[in-house]
């Protein structure tokens, strides 16, 4: 507890500089035309111009133009779309506590509470998304909200699919798409297309590509419905068919079906969509895909161009020179490649940098929130601001120093547990380099002349056999393992992401039913749970070896996603890949 002292000293210094502000020193200040200071144009700037965004919310708070509610929701979306998510929950739940709140509409209230499940289900906190996307669909049910209460249950499927869940998520996914089937309300249909293009990825992501395809099918008739109702804004439905069928060209061209992908693909250039920035961009997996380089080419806008309309320090720019990279290699211009690839290392320890640089900019900002909040107060209660502010600062003081202790206790505890699990990790990892110099040792025993004793063998194959706790099958069924197992070890196969089980037969060739059994047999596992296993075991290896982001570990261990990484990581070994690596260094 002593080393909360000095930081509660710190604290009464800073505020006692804050009580010695002038109040006045605000109305000295020129300021813009009112004008400015409305909520449609504050929000047409906040991601071009985040911190004059922000003190233009100041401003206008305080003369009265924007409520506390529509300011601190503002707020939530500057902060959010700045990955600066401490703050923006922050101010999310400053919108929830507003006094504006209780007399809010319904559908403002649903809106802003449904922005909370994003950001929780951001950090992984589903029990908390779960129980408020529970409480928006009883509210909705009540109101006689349809389209709201299809949503969530979308929703609600959509928390349960992230946390792999699928049995538990399908039942609501199913019951959010029977809701609007037969409905002929435009809205309830846009939210229905909605979902189908989700359900589209996401089996497509599972490598389901038929049922990818019948939903395709699906959305493509729910377009044309909604074409014959009339009332869609302008635009819409052909951009809902622009998406269809640059997506539906993949899905058949991956299937093998490349005439129906290139009469997909022709309808999705009769679209206006396709002759937009965004839609050229829909065009590129399909063009990459069928090795149509050139067409590629010409669909990706020039560097330039997109360091105009994006950061160039970002994941975007990242996507943007990883595909420039897979267009020049497909050109044979590896000289190319090589560059942008070199180019996407340097950039991704940029935004490892920017991250560590937001973080610092993030304890700033919470601090100087803490001075406003301060002045605003004074500014309301002018009379009794002494009092008032007083009892605000030893309370905030009282509050941040059992903040800090129990954090500092909470931290303390969690990395006692994360150093266990770490030497854990690596105890395993040690085991299993060890058994596989065995296995090394057991076949090239296995090579030697005929007159070596074959006890020696023997004995060194029951040894195996028993540290792995194996049911006894066939010696070739063994051996087939081993194959495999070499096969995927050598040319780390499972390093790509698009492995698949009908890839390895026919390298193999062993029928579906023998192949699982043996994955079962010796790995102890299906064939998922396999392949992620050694994808854990490489991403150690690069945790422990290289300074890479968490989402270029992930990428390079072969996982889909950053997301799916931490899920499974988590699961396995009780902590986040970022903790690992932390524990590595104490």
């Amino acid at each position: 507890m002593k080393t909360l002292y000095p930081i509660i000293s710190l604290f009464i210094c800073l505020l006692a500089g804050c009580l010695s502000t002038d109040p006045q020193q605000k109305n000295d200040m020129s300021s813009p035309a009112d004008s400015v200071y409305t909520y449609d144009y504050i929000q047409s700037i906040y991601i071009t111009e985040h911190q004059r965004a922000l003190n233009l919310l100041d401003t206008a708070e305080t003369k009265g133009i924007i409520s506390d509610m529509k300011a601190n929701y503002m707020r939530f979306q500057i902060y959010n779309n700045r990955r600066m998510f401490h703050l923006a929950e922050t101010y999310l739940n400053k919108t929830l506590q507003s006094d504006s709140m209780k007399t809010a509409s319904p559908m403002l209230e649903i809106r802003i509470k449904r922005d909370v499940i994003t950001a929780y289900m951001l950090s992984a906190e589903y029990q908390k998304a779960m129980k408020l996307a529970t409480e928006i669909y009883e509210k909705a049910k009540q109101i006689g909200y349809k389209r709201i209460e299809g949503d969530i249950l979308f929703q609600i499927g959509t928390i349960y699919r992230e946390q792999g869940l699928q049995e538990k998520a399908e039942p609501y996914v199913r019951q959010a798409i029977q809701m609007f089937e037969n409905s002929n309300d435009i809205r309830e249909l846009a939210s229905l297309t909605f979902i189908y293009g989700q359900q589209m990825t996401y089996y497509y992501g599972k490598k389901e590509i038929d049922k990818a395809i019948e939903v395709g099918k699906k959305r493509e008739k729910l377009i044309g419905k909604m074409a014959e109702l009339g009332g869609a804004p302008p635009g819409y439905l052909d951009e809902q068919y622009g998406f269809l069928f640059s997506k539906m060209a993949v899905f058949y061209f991956d299937k093998g079906q490349k005439e129906k992908a290139a009469e997909a693909f022709k309808r999705y250039r009769a679209t206006k969509f396709a002759q937009t920035s965004h839609g050229k961009t829909e065009a590129l997996n399909y063009l990459i895909l069928a090795g149509r380089y050139d067409e590629a080419a010409n669909c990706l806008m020039s560097e330039k161009e997109f360091v105009n309309n994006q950061d160039s320090v970002s994941t975007d720019f990242l996507w943007f020179l990883s595909r420039q990279a897979d267009i020049a290699t497909g050109l044979g211009n590896y000289r190319a490649a090589l560059n942008y690839k070199d180019r996407i290392s340097v950039i991704t320890d940029s935004i490892t940098t920017r991250e560590k640089q937001n973080a610092a900019l993030e304890l700033a900002t919470i601090y100087e929130t803490h001075q406003k909040d301060t002045r605003i107060k004074k500014q309301e209660a002018m009379l009794d601001r002494q009092k008032i502010i007083q009892f605000a600062t030893i309370s905030m003081l009282l509050l941040a120093g059992l903040t800090i202790y129990l954090v500092v206790r909470h931290l303390h505890t969690v990395k006692r547990k994360n150093r266990f699990l770490a030497k854990q990790i690596n105890n395993q990892l040690k085991c299993q380099e060890e058994l596989h110099q065995a296995k090394i040792e057991v076949e090239r025993l296995k090579q030697m002349p005929e007159n070596v004793p074959q006890e020696i063998i023997h004995e060194s194959t029951k040894q195996e056999d028993d540290e792995n706790n194996v049911v006894k099958m066939s010696p070739e069924d063994k051996n087939l393992f081993d194959k495999l197992d070499r096969l995927i070890e050598e040319e780390k196969l499972y390093l790509d992401p698009d492995i698949t089980r009908d890839r390895l037969l026919k390298e193999i060739h062993i029928s579906k039913n023998t192949f699982a059994q043996l994955i079962q047999t010796y790995a102890g596992t299906n064939f998922s749970g396999y392949i992620n296993n050694k994808r854990l075991d490489y991403s150690i290896h690069l945790l422990r070896e290289y300074n890479y982001t968490i989402e270029a570990v992930a990428t390079d261990a072969g996982f889909n996603n950053a997301r799916s990484f931490y899920r499974i990581f988590r699961n396995r070994y009780g902590m986040t890949p970022s903790e690992y690596r932390d524990s590595l260094t104490r």
